[in-house]
């Protein structure tokens, strides 16, 4: 039996809009990431209050007395490795000791990376 143009037309089409929807799926975030991350920085946002960085860096965290700790402040010079020790040791990413003032924390690494999530979340 011979297929009709329409009937091929069809098959095709839906062949290529099933192979759209389903290379595409890998690229949506799923809600359950997306509710995880926003868990994160939202405590991340409780932590820095209760750790103090408001003091020093301002209520939006963008510099006061301190520099901005912001994505687009000193925080883009950080990865969350650079970060952690910073926080746990003192250290900026080169190494070298954080300006005085600023304090060390002993913070885990769970608080560190929620920290640092909401940090990176601020434009």
């Amino acid at each position: 039996m011979k297929k009709s143009f329409a009937s091929k037309f069809w098959a095709a089409t839906t062949l290529l809009a099933f192979s759209a929807v389903i290379s595409g799926l890998s690229c949506i975030p799923t809600n359950a990431a997306t509710a995880s991350n926003a868990n994160l920085i939202s405590q991340g946002k409780s932590l820095t209050s209760q750790f103090g960085c408001t003091g020093c860096h301002g209520s939006d965290l963008k510099g006061k007395m301190g520099p901005s700790i912001t994505a687009s402040g000193i925080l883009k010079t950080y990865n969350k490795t650079t970060f952690e020790r910073a926080m746990n040791v003192g250290l900026n990413p080169k190494g070298g000791p954080l300006q005085p003032p600023m304090p060390t924390f002993h913070m885990p690494k769970p608080k560190a990376d929620a920290v640092y999530a909401y940090l990176k979340s601020i434009k």
